[in-house]
């Protein structure tokens, strides 16, 4: 896997002992700060009570506070779900990260590492509502996906490049020539090198089937195409849900939320070819992978196996032709959702919903050599279910809010971005 090249200020914080100190068990006499943190984007499950907020949490592995919760910086009155995050922490440090249920987003500016602010929070991009994914353009700017134009979800919405702060530098439509296809677009990856860029089309709203995925310029954000799914039975080719660019530079894979796997075969041609190449079978929901190399790890879900609760491995060396090797089994209570590298690769940081998983954010271990998931055993409290660090907590550094659920999570330093 890719890393950055950084050009952070590293900003040691002043004060950051006592905040930690406030947190549990953490010693006043630290010196230096961590050199890894997440980002958690958190939310009330009672979903009406109280403001999302985002955490920060030391992941520094070799710092003796390794897993503790060091800050918490609340919205104003953003509640109803937080959902989806940037898929790595962009690196200007602004993070973006959306409320879907409530139509809004907010910007966090996390370049003071160890006490992030939050600088804005919108509803709409002109016509454009509901975002949904938020990307990093290599001007620096950040792409997002918006589902739909007007409030009540009556067509399809579009792409909106932003600058940092969150004024809009140009828009594409996602609306079809063709009236019979229904699009709202979803999740996004890019193709720089190529000036292409590619969304899939599942509805949260849940209002229409998607069964196109689209191609994009990328410079201009012009549509150039809206490609239907190829045959295969429904569960499996409708929603095309996550896509990840692969290592070749120009095929792009993706799941659908009902986890069948697909591959775009040339998202620089003027028309590519979509390959049905491996279905998760016994899952019932599959969410957000990981491409790291030669290796696709997928988040699956089940409400009647267990055993279907977990990140499964596969071998897309050759991506016509992907190859299960591992699967790590996170059985009852346990649906995993979000996942998100760290810069070396071998680190991910999981959360998803379910009555354990809900509760607590974990980090798994990836070892590219064998191709095998682990739990991290030291990160976090845990409980008698497992490690991690627990979200039912009553008291935050912001307040006494009560028990929180996390959805979007991104280390800093910020890992590379496929």
């Amino acid at each position: 896997m890719k890393r950055w090249n950084l050009k952070w200020n590293f900003v040691i914080v002043l004060g950051a002992s006592s905040i930690l100190s406030a947190c549990g068990s953490v010693s006043n006499e630290e010196s230096s700060s961590p050199e890894s943190y997440l980002y958690v984007w958190q939310f009330d499950p009672d979903e009406n009570d109280d403001p999302n907020f985002l955490s920060v949490i030391n992941s520094d592995l070799d710092f003796e506070n390794y897993g503790a919760l060091v800050t918490t910086v609340p919205t104003t009155d953003v509640r109803g779900g937080a959902h989806h995050t940037s898929l790595v922490l962009p690196s200007s440090g602004f993070l973006f990260a959306n409320d879907y249920k409530g139509n809004s987003s907010s910007i966090f500016d996390t370049r003071n590492t160890a006490a992030p602010i939050i600088i804005q929070t919108f509803k709409n991009k002109g016509n454009y509502n509901y975002a949904h994914t938020f990307s990093e353009l290599g001007n620096g700017n950040i792409l997002g996906v918006f589902q739909t134009q007007d409030f009540d979800n009556p067509i399809a919405g579009g792409l909106v490049e932003m600058t940092t702060d969150g004024n809009v530098v140009q828009t594409g439509d996602a609306n079809s020539s063709d009236p019979d296809i229904f699009i709202r677009p979803y999740g996004l990856t890019m193709a720089p090198e190529h000036d292409r860029a590619m969304t899939t089309n599942f509805d949260m709203l849940q209002t229409g089937l998607g069964e196109h995925i689209q191609i994009w310029e990328l410079s201009s954000l012009t549509l150039l195409a809206s490609i239907a799914m190829p045959e295969a039975p429904d569960q499996w080719r409708q929603n095309p849900y996550e896509a990840r660019l692969m290592a070749n530079g120009k095929s792009v894979m993706f799941n659908t939320l009902r986890c069948g796997l697909f591959v775009l075969e040339d998202i620089t041609a003027a028309y590519s070819e979509i390959h049905f190449v491996h279905s998760f079978e016994g899952a019932e929901i599959c969410a957000l992978p990981v491409r790291s190399g030669n290796y696709w790890l997928q988040t699956t879900q089940s409400q009647t196996n267990p055993d279907n609760n977990a990140i499964v491995v596969l071998d897309v060396h050759d991506p016509l032709q992907p190859v299960e090797v591992s699967r790590l089994i996170m059985g009852s209570g346990f649906f995993p959702h979000w996942m998100s590298p760290d810069i070396t690769g071998s680190r991910i940081v999981l959360t998803g919903n379910g009555e354990h998983l809900s509760r607590r954010v974990m980090i798994l271990n990836f070892d590219e050599a064998t191709a095998t998931l682990s739990i991290d055993p030291r990160f976090g409290a845990g409980d008698e279910f497992g490690s991690g660090v627990m979200l039912d907590r009553q008291v935050w550094p912001h307040g006494e809010t009560g028990p929180a659920s996390a959805h979007g999570a991104v280390f800093w330093p910020p890992a590379f971005s496929d």
